[in-house]
Order: structure tokens, then sequence, then C-alpha cells
């Protein structure tokens, strides 16, 4: 079945600026008040020809939140329940992000902060409200220091 025309030009403008999860884009097309009917059949139209994936919006959300920018599991799991992600398809996601991973990406954002006695309080509450893990910050931080 064809997607209606107006509904697919007014997802493709919106795919134009970024990359949509499926639950994202179907909200979006909603409050434009396009029936469910027309709204599933634009999305199966978009998967099936590979302008809406759900898998590559979400591992370049986890590269795009990483280096100077880098928030953690627990972040980065509500950033995607936020958006309408089922909360399978977040683990599923997550479970491909290793914890060496996030340890990376934590140690990036600690070498940027310039951790020292003096101010490992103060990083460390950064770091946590970033989305790490309390215990792994706690132990990067030691590590920096002592280093």
């Amino acid at each position: 079945m064809q997607p209606d025309k107006e509904a697919l030009h007014a997802a493709l403008k919106l795919l134009k600026n970024r990359d949509y999860l499926s639950s994202e884009l179907d909200l979006k097309l909603e409050n434009l008040q396009y029936s469910k009917e027309i709204r599933v059949t634009v999305l199966e139209f978009l998967m099936s020809r590979g302008l809406l994936n759900d898998t590559r919006t979400i591992n370049n959300t986890i590269a795009r939140n990483s280096g100077k920018s880098a928030i953690g599991r627990y972040k980065l799991q509500s950033k995607l329940a936020s958006k309408g992600l089922p909360e399978e398809k977040i683990e599923g996601a997550l479970s491909s992000w290793s914890e060496e991973e996030e340890r990376e990406a934590l140690r990036e954002l600690l070498t940027l902060k310039k951790v020292s006695e003096e101010n490992k309080a103060k990083v460390f509450r950064f770091a946590v409200s970033r989305g790490f893990d309390p215990e792994m910050v706690e132990t990067e931080i030691e590590r920096l220091i002592e280093s």
C-alpha cells in the first residue's frame, strides 16, 4: 500500500534535518493530525526504504554523547526513554555498549576536568549528574589522582 503523499512529504521534511526514532516520528505525524493508519503506512514505507532505522538512530545517539559531551548509561537510558523508545529496545541498545566503552567515555570526560584532590568532590558530582555509575566515577577519579 502506498503511503499518503502529504504525510510522506511531512515525514521526509522532518528526516532531512536529523534522524528520528520511529516512535518520535509517529508522535510528530500524530501532532500534524494524521490518522493512525496513515502514520503506520508512512513509517513502514520509510523503514522498508532504510530511511527510518531505530538501531542506527540509537547508535548515533550513543556516539553523539561521547567525548566532551559524554553521558553515562543512566542518562542515556533516560534520554532514549524520553524519546518514546520501549524499555526492551533500550536494554538491547545499551547491551551493545560495553562497560569498558562507558568507562572510556568517563575517562575522556574526567581528563577534560583536570581532576585533583581539591576538586574531586565537585568532579564526582558532575560525572554522576551526567549519568555515570557512582562507583565507576569514584574508581576513575582515584585512579587519575594517583597517576
